[in-house]
């Protein structure tokens, strides 16, 4: 997991079996939906992403953006940030020990983010005190 594009590249080099996930942290307000182009380079050599952090550790529920999305669909914060990454074809990992929290993670299928939506949370500003964690260019491999 965390493999920058550098790593990708140095990994597809060497590698005979090539990875079919790539677990990064993403959520609204990371520059956009494809932060550095590290989705699209993970999509090209055909691995998925799966989303850590997808809430910021609640950060991302803080953000008026998101509850303004949030009301017009009857849906809560926290569904509307893992919407931003289901709809975009990525999984998420979440945790809770809330079952009404692990419920309401569930019920996010059922509805849609119009693309308007889509962009606004993906150009909000980062959630307050927290620093994209985008892995730098630097391969280690």
């Amino acid at each position: 997991s965390n493999y920058c594009k550098a790593c990708l590249r140095c990994i597809e080099q060497v590698a005979k079996v090539k990875p079919h996930v790539n677990q990064v942290q993403l959520h609204a307000g990371m520059k956009g939906p494809d932060p550095g182009g590290l989705v699209s380079y993970t999509l090209a050599m055909g691995a998925k992403i799966q989303a850590y952090r997808p809430l910021a550790q609640g950060r991302v529920i803080k953000s008026q953006i998101v509850h303004e999305i949030a009301n017009a669909h009857g849906k809560s914060a926290a569904q509307v940030g893992l919407k931003w990454v289901l709809q975009q074809g990525h999984t998420a990992i979440t945790t809770t020990e809330n079952v009404d929290h692990m419920r309401g993670n569930l019920d996010v299928f059922d509805w849609e983010l119009s693309e308007g939506e889509l962009a606004r949370l993906s150009d909000m500003e980062p959630p307050d005190g927290w620093l994209d964690n985008i892995v730098g260019e630097l391969c280690v491999l």
